[in-house]
């Protein structure tokens, strides 16, 4: 026993205890040896040695000195699966990766890299490098890693379809279509059936008949539930009546003895209407025969028929033809009648910019006017008091979005004024308390509103919250309390901004009545920009009326122009500097955008209305264009188009409303206008009066200034001393003034374009000002214009046409206008418009900042204009100073300006932050920013 044990302890047999074997080693040693008799290598007396003894003797493969199975050779001594062995006795070992589980492995996959779980699986258990089983890693949609290699294209780690990751980690757009409802969408069924309930557009559909679409026993749906008349001209149609039903429509047409005024009518004789002459005749376009109908009336002897019965037009007032040419239009002029650039005090204005003399009022809760909290104060140091109040209130604009419930209030601190500009910001709010710490960015919209107490203002009373997920900043010009304000009738009306744009945003500038109700008054939509919308800015026109229906009840509707659209791309509003501008007149409202017109509203143009109370739709309205006292409002407001475009106010960043300036012009009426601002008219600049005969001469605001004297009389050249400068003509700031042939001129205060000073008159008077070139006129629809030798021409209209040439006269088988205007360049636009090139562009010299020259300096469009140097000299810029070359080599005379340094007359160096250069032989600093990209591309 005792050598069995020590056998099975050491793992080998030496050749010295062999002979023993068969005497002791017991029943382990005997199988042994009895395998080795039936294999054939030793039995009984056999020479051969047994297996087990550590050497490798005939047929055996291996012999590591035991005669146990799994250590890698056999108790036959045989190589075991999944082994080699080597060397006496024989040493043994496994090999990972040959896929044969051997020895201490608990795995063998036949490979020695460790292998991931498959996609999908979120654990599973594999053979490593060392074959050993262990966790593998996991790959899976959901797992917040794109694993390109199975096609994933995102990994949000949520399930929701709508953030632009789909649940099975495909990339998303959200588009109407794709059968998942999300962002403004209401709806969306994959499919373009109108009468399914869900419109092509993802928009809910009720098949109500007037909505455009037939469905259901509709035979016809026209848009409308309006029994309309058949097109005039017509004696039979079939129209679309208000139940949605193809009926006969009522009639309108020259000769049914019925004069139809809405189509211009003014005679209806029926069967006599006639083209012959004779007295008290109707034609048979129910006109009657007259000279200045735009009809030339051969049997009555007209010679030409222009449409009016001016003189001196080329057609006179008795029809005939005088051989003079067209009258080409001609360009509005306008004089600046208020403006705010938000460059802190103005000369007279300072007590407005004051708050000890004149603290910043805010309008808050119940529409009462208070001085503004303490904490905003300072940021409105530069604000004009007297002229604008604060919002601090609920934001009554937003009671009506889809979710009912309010998004921003109007704080106070959401404004300020820096750096001459008016900012307002819109930033996130937490609710009372602070955020939550279980909020995330994806917290629901619910569970936020719940916080907050944002919602429409009850049914009763006049509770309104001011607890919001966001604040906005907002104010306007209304007279009320302590601010004088400021409003006008009629005009043009310019605010140069960069919008803000993000999720939400709804930036606008606005004219609302000074005293009136709304919408019966009116209110002018200059700029509004919406999130929702987010490639257009547009303008608007609310009206309403006020009527007693057949129940006796009051009435009031409301109205709107709309589609007033431009594009614009996200960079265009929120990287540049736009003019946004309104025309108002008594007869139409003209909107602009960089001088460039996007639409019109005219007296009496019909409008749908509906009722303000029901919202039901109660008929066809003129608009009535406003005449009374309108005052600015600039608002930043945050809005929710859907729920899922809620902003949320855990992932909001601040959005910046920046604008530069807010103008208001008159329309001039005569030369009187054009030298509002001082000296004589001379029929094209107002002279102030001559220059006194010095070198240092400035122009300080719009003032003529120059230095003190510090020895001897303050200002021995005349002027009024104010400080360390002498005025020789005080000038209102909003002037032009200019320096030129030994006199001081203010630039004429009437203006054709009021983007910039530095191109007034880009038409000089002739042609429209369109945005980019001059408008002259246009040849007849149905004809086509041409330029040819400097003059205009179109080609006549059909010798059987009444006139063939409507404007301008007959030469030969063509229609001549006019000859272009001496000194201007002209093409002829889609054919048929007649056009100049402007000898300038308003919109090249406009800077795409608040301020070009925030430093020093005066903006000539280019650069900032220091000052001149002494006359004859050599100027040059050194090392970021100012220098010129003496004038000569006495002391006394060689440095009139200036220290000499040994070398040169030195002036001094450019203001920290600026960069110093000569131009024309005059000083000048880079401006801060560059120009205005244009936004759009025209012929020229």
């Amino acid at each position: 026993m005792f050598y069995r044990q020590n056998l099975h302890r050491t793992g080998q047999v030496t050749k010295a205890n062999r002979p023993a074997l068969g005497r002791a080693v017991g029943c382990p040693v005997i199988a042994a040896l009895l395998a080795l008799c039936l294999s054939g290598t030793g039995c009984g007396t056999s020479s051969e040695a047994p297996c087990g003894n550590g050497t490798l003797d005939r047929g055996e493969g291996c012999d590591d000195g035991n005669f146990f199975d799994g250590d890698g050779c056999s108790q036959q001594c045989q190589v075991e699966p999944g082994f080699s062995c080597q060397s006496e006795p024989s040493l043994c070992q496994t090999h990972c990766g040959d896929g044969i589980t051997a020895g201490q492995e608990s795995c063998d996959d036949g490979n020695t890299y460790t292998e991931s779980c498959p996609y999908g699986a979120r654990s599973c258990e594999v053979c490593d490098s060392s074959c050993n089983r262990i966790s593998g890693e996991t790959s899976f949609c959901g797992d917040l890693t794109v694993d390109e290699t199975m096609n994933e294209e995102c990994d949000d780690g949520n399930l929701d379809p709508c953030d632009g990751c789909l649940p099975d980690c495909k990339q998303h757009t959200n588009e109407c279509g794709d059968r998942l409802v999300c962002d403004a969408e209401a709806c969306d069924d994959g499919n373009l059936d109108p009468c399914d309930g869900c419109l092509e557009d993802c928009t809910l559909h009720t098949n109500e008949c007037g909505d455009g679409f037939q469905c259901d026993e509709e035979t016809c749906d026209d848009g409308n539930t309006v029994t309309e008349s058949c097109p005039y001209g017509v004696t039979s149609c079939w129209v679309c009546d208000d139940s949605c039903r193809h009926t006969l429509g009522p009639t309108s047409y020259c000769g049914d003895r019925r004069v139809d005024r809405m189509v211009q009518e003014v005679c209806d004789h029926g069967s006599q209407n006639s083209d012959l002459p004779c007295d008290d005749c109707c034609r048979s376009d129910c006109t009657p025969q007259r000279c200045g109908d735009g009809v030339r009336d051969f049997p009555a002897g007209e010679d030409c028929d222009d449409g009016n019965t001016d003189n001196n037009d080329g057609c006179d007032a008795d029809c005939t033809y005088t051989g003079q040419e067209v009258t080409w239009e001609v360009t509005r002029r306008w004089r600046l009648s208020w403006m705010d650039e938000f460059n802190g005090a103005v000369p007279g204005r300072e007590a407005c910019y004051d708050e000890a003399v004149t603290p910043p009022q805010c309008l808050t809760l119940y529409w009462e006017v208070t001085p503004c909290p303490a904490e905003a104060i300072t940021q409105l140091a530069d604000l004009d008091k007297c002229t604008w109040g604060v919002f601090s209130l609920y934001n009554w604009m937003d009671n009506n979005q889809p979710l009912d419930e309010g998004v921003n209030a109007f704080d106070p601190r959401q404004v300020t004024v820096e750096g001459g500009e008016l900012l307002l910001f819109s930033d996130p709010s937490p609710p009372p308390g602070g955020f939550p710490s279980s909020w995330t960015s994806s917290t629901s919209i619910d569970t936020i509103l719940q916080a907050y107490d944002c919602g429409n203002p009850p049914q009763t009373g006049w509770a309104y919250s001011t607890v919001c997920p966001i604040l906005s900043g907002g104010l306007w010009s209304k007279a009320i309390g302590a601010v004088e304000g400021f409003a006008q009738t009629y005009g043009r009306f310019d605010i140069r901004a960069r919008l803000p744009i993000g999720r939400g945003s709804w930036p606008a500038h606005w004219l609302l009545p000074q005293d009136g109700p709304w919408p019966g008054d009116g209110e002018i939509d200059i700029m509004e920009a919406t999130a929702w919308n987010p490639t257009t800015v547009g303008a608007n026109f609310h009206d309403g009326v006020e009527y007693v229906d057949t129940t006796g009840r009051t009435v009031r509707t409301h109205m709107s122009s709309g589609g007033m659209d431009l594009e614009m791309s996200q960079t265009q509003q929120g990287d540049e500097y736009h003019v946004y501008s309104v025309e108002w007149d008594p007869e139409v409202l003209r909107f602009y955008v960089d001088n460039r017109e996007i639409g019109q509203v005219w007296q009496g143009t019909l409008a749908r209305n509906t009722d303000l109370e029901t919202g039901d739709f109660v008929g066809y309205f003129p608009l009535d264009v406003p005449d009374e006292p309108f005052h600015v409002i600039l608002n930043s407001t945050v809005a929710a188009a859907s729920r899922s475009h809620y902003p949320h106010p855990m992932d909001f960043p601040r959005q910046t409303h920046h604008i530069d300036y807010v103008r208001s012009w008159s329309l001039c009426e005569g030369p009187s206008d054009s030298c509002f601002w001082g000296g004589a008219f001379d029929g094209t600049r107002c002279l102030v009066g001559l220059l006194p005969d010095r070198d240092d001469l400035a122009i300080l605001g719009s003032s003529l200034v120059y230095p003190v004297e510090q020895t001897g009389t303050p200002c021995p050249e005349g002027g009024q001393q104010e400080g360390s400068w002498c005025v020789v003509y005080s000038v209102d700031p909003r002037a032009n003034s200019y320096m030129e042939d030994g006199s001081f001129y203010i630039a004429n205060a009437c203006v054709e374009s009021t983007l910039s000073p530095f191109c007034p008159d880009p038409c000089q008077g002739i042609g429209r000002y369109d945005g980019y070139n001059c408008y002259l006129a246009s040849a007849p629809p149905m004809t086509e214009g041409f330029l040819s030798d400097g003059i205009f021409f179109y080609n006549a209209l059909p010798a059987d046409a009444e006139n063939r040439c409507p404007i301008g006269h007959l030469a030969g088988l063509i229609c001549e206008v006019g000859p272009v205007p001496e000194g201007r360049t002209a093409f002829v636009h889609e054919d048929r418009h007649f056009y100049l090139t402007p000898v300038c562009d308003p919109t090249a010299t406009m800077p795409n900042c608040a301020e070009p020259c925030p430093i020093v300096g005066e903006y000539d469009g280019d650069d900032c204009y220091l000052f001149d140097p002494p006359v004859g000299a050599n100027p040059f810029v050194y090392d970021n100073g100012f220098y010129y070359e003496p004038l000569s080599a006495d002391p006394a005379t060689r440095c009139p300006m200036g220290s000499y340094d040994g070398a040169n007359c030195f002036l001094g160096s450019a203001p920290e932050g600026t960069h110093a250069l000569v131009k024309n032989g005059v000083y000048y600093v880079l401006p801060a920013c560059g120009h205005v990209p244009r936004a759009w591309f025209h012929p020229s």
